[in-house]
């Protein structure tokens, strides 16, 4: 998510607000700080376990933290490597304090899955086909570790300015290996009069980016319906995103669904802007997903749910320029939902096994370059009722 945009208008507003009082959603992270101490929040030691899905604690990197030249901020995807138990992280950062880029990260857990300051090990440069990009040419959103070394990461482009989404994969050094085509339904398209008239809205493209467990699949899920499926999110509205899957090794179209993006979670009659739709995702299994919708609108403030969500049983809408309606959507069960204990959440992956077996779920917050939030890590613990 980035600052100029709606959406980052209403973090802003938030931010606005907050200082004046009003509460319902977190504040904005502490000062910046050349010393980096994390701060550490952890569920009540007296906490009772259970089978579900429940928060273990919480890490937060001071605003402002610098790290090979840049600034850590706008981290919006990640994913966990358990054969070197190291994380990757990127940030949407369009080259106004660094790079296009992505980090390494390790963030050490204690027994009960309490996590401890994360540690970045280094910085990785991504760059386009002609090389490192110029700033304002990418909005990279989501990152997943590749078998066999580099990354796979997207960009939801920009709408209003021109600028195209893309699926594209990277060397471990950040080199540029290919890209993957994109059906022309999601391509931001204007009619006769300049309006938009198909695509991926403005700043609710792909968000969300995922591997199958055998690394064969690319799945990316849209925040929000393409502008020819339906309208956004809003409140008592949901809103028909597109969930694209593509062969990695070919980049050939392998399926299609539509995920219906819950409406906009108030209490009562919302103000200022407000923005709903899935901003995060990653694949449990062959068929099956875990997926972060946020929502945030004012009095309430933020409001993140994870839902578990299946392809099985969904109509396969690949080659459809526009739904009709008719289409089945993917199944999905709530397992999980905060409501104004966590900010603006944008990245999430199954993170290492706990000594009871339960699975740890990690989450990343963007913190926007200090608009509002704050780089925060959260861990989850994932029982078997969970379903996963």
């Amino acid at each position: 998510m980035r600052p100029a945009t709606r959406a980052g208008a209403a973090l802003g507003t938030l931010a606005v607000l907050l200082t004046a009082g009003c509460g319902g959603a977190r504040a904005p992270g502490p000062p910046a700080t050349s010393a980096p101490d994390a701060h550490e929040t952890s569920a009540p030691a007296t906490a009772a376990p259970d089978d579900g899905v429940r928060p273990l604690g919480s890490v937060t990197v001071p605003e402002g933290t610098r790290f090979e030249g840049t600034t850590v901020g706008g981290l919006s995807g990640i994913d966990y490597d358990p054969a070197t138990g190291r994380y990757v992280v990127i940030s949407d950062d369009r080259g106004a304090h660094g790079p296009t880029r992505a980090y390494t990260v390790e963030l050490p857990l204690d027994e009960h899955g309490v996590p401890a300051q994360p540690r970045l090990s280094s910085m990785i440069p991504l760059q386009g086909p002609g090389g490192p990009y110029a700033p304002g040419t990418s909005d990279t959103e989501s990152i997943r570790w590749a078998p066999g070394g580099g990354v796979v990461y997207g960009s939801e482009g920009d709408a209003t300015g021109g600028l195209m989404p893309f699926i594209r994969s990277a060397g471990p050094d950040g080199a540029y290996v290919r890209d993957y085509p994109l059906p022309a339904a999601y391509l931001p398209e204007s009619g006769p009069g300049g309006e938009q008239s198909s695509g991926m809205r403005e700043n609710l493209g792909f968000e969300g980016l995922a591997l199958s467990p055998d690394g064969r699949t690319i799945s990316a899920i849209t925040e929000n319906a393409l502008v020819q499926d339906g309208p956004a999110a809003a409140a008592d509205t949901p809103s028909p995103a597109r969930l694209l899957q593509l062969d990695r090794a070919t980049g050939a179209v392998v399926g299609e669904y539509v995920y219906e993006a819950d409406p906009l979670q108030t209490s009562g009659a919302a103000f200022g802007p407000t923005v709903a739709g899935v901003s995060a995702m990653t694949q449990v299994g062959p068929t099956s997903f875990l997926t972060v919708e946020r929502s945030l609108a004012l009095p309430r403030g933020f409001v993140t749910t994870i839902h578990l969500a299946t392809i099985d049983g969904a109509t396969d809408v690949a080659g459809m320029a526009v739904l009709d309606g008719s289409e089945a959507p993917m199944r999905k069960t709530k397992i999980f939902e905060s409501d104004g204990a966590m900010g603006n959440v944008e990245g999430i992956t199954v993170g290492p096994e706990l000594p009871d077996g339960a699975r740890t779920l990690v989450l990343v917050e963007d913190d926007n370059f200090g608009r509002v939030g704050s780089t925060t890590f959260h861990v989850l613990r994932a029982g078997s009722a969970a379903g996963f």
